[in-house]
């Protein structure tokens, strides 16, 4: 046997005879009083002793005795929302006296209350010897030498945070949720193909599609194979309190939690083909070319973009019931002033 193949044997058997120790194991059971604070889509939640703030594991039900295990972000010293940012058993709930462990072969697991298995991380035996929750809401299972063999930001639901990516190789989509109340995989989808992102309508049997590109942060990292990821890195406040979701609706935002309260910063509006681009246009430059602002409502500035069809958008001031009509869009400013709407148009696919 040469010594570079004993090596490699010597290698894997000390890997795989690797264990978590003892201390660091744990098994939580899903049971007790439910927490007080208010919470993402209005459920009930009781906590586990997993935490970093501002991250916290926690069971969450919307529906009677279907729990998800998720990752909720805020501090209890404000009033703030909870807000969810990763699960682990989307549309695959379990019930009360559930358990999340973490046994000695390296293998996380949430079992239902008779056993069966709803979600695991497919570690055992892999070399793990502990796990931790970093500053950042990453949760990782890593070997003796630190080396993550799981981590939690390879597999989101419908949230990236700060730090997190969809990149070729790895996970490359978000999904939205169905509804508040009923936590499965919705009908829409963030996907980063190889060329370009795009968010789709999952709905069969129908010729009314439509798909927008979205820009964030979109960096190419080897041009010659045209891989690239997806990444939040330009948090408002210098912080990483931060995510983007990709919401039930379809719409695409950036929360901010800054203090006491949340902060919304929506990229695109809803997808439509009149595609509305929020509440606020966020980290773009004002440059556009419009018609002169004129006094009419709303749904009229809106019929005008339509039957115009050199008509890129629209943008309406509602304190002054002005309209620009847009025949040309460039890059867009954000601003505090919710009273500033505004419209793009959609294709169809």
């Amino acid at each position: 046997m040469s010594l570079l193949s004993f090596s490699l044997l010597f290698l894997f058997t000390f890997n795989a005879g690797a264990v978590v120790p003892p201390s660091e194991t744990f098994r939580f059971v899903n049971d007790g009083e439910f927490g007080s604070f208010v919470v993402e889509y209005g459920g009930d939640y009781r906590v586990i002793s997993i935490g970093t703030a501002p991250f916290q594991l926690a069971f969450y039900n919307t529906t009677p005795n279907a729990f998800t295990l998720a990752l909720r972000m805020a501090t209890t010293r404000s009033e703030s929302l909870f807000r969810w940012v990763w699960e682990a058993n989307r549309g695959n709930p379990v019930r009360e006296n559930a358990t999340f462990s973490l046994g000695t072969d390296g293998n996380l697991v949430l079992a239902d209350a008779d056993g069966r298995i709803a979600w695991q991380s497919n570690t055992a035996n892999k070399g793990v010897v502990g796990f931790k929750l970093s500053p950042n809401g990453n949760m990782v299972l890593h070997d003796a030498s630190g080396k993550f063999i799981w981590q939690s930001f390879d597999h989101p639901t419908d949230t990236l945070l700060v730090g997190q990516s969809l990149r070729a190789g790895g996970a490359t989509k978000l999904v939205s949720r169905a509804s508040a109340q009923n936590n499965v995989d919705g009908a829409y989808s963030l996907v980063l193909e190889p060329k370009e992102l795009t968010v789709t309508l999952n709905v069969e049997e129908t010729n009314d599609g439509f798909a927008y590109d979205v820009l964030l942060d979109y960096t190419v990292a080897n041009s010659s194979i045209g891989t690239g990821n997806l990444i939040l890195t330009r948090p408002k406040y210098n912080s990483t309190l931060s995510f983007l979701r990709l919401g039930i609706d379809g719409n695409l935002r950036v929360f901010t939690y800054y203090y006491k309260m949340w902060e919304l910063w929506a990229l695109l509006g809803q997808p439509m083909r009149r595609l509305p681009i929020a509440e606020r246009i966020t980290w773009l430059k004002p440059e556009l070319s419009t018609t002169e602002g004129q006094r009419i409502k709303e749904n009229d500035c809106g019929r005008k973009c339509t039957t115009d069809c050199k008509c890129l958008g629209y943008f309406y001031h509602r304190e002054t019931s002005k309209c620009w009509i847009a025949n040309e869009l460039k890059t867009l400013a954000k601003t505090s002033n919710t009273s500033h709407v505004g419209y793009i148009k959609a294709p169809n696919k």
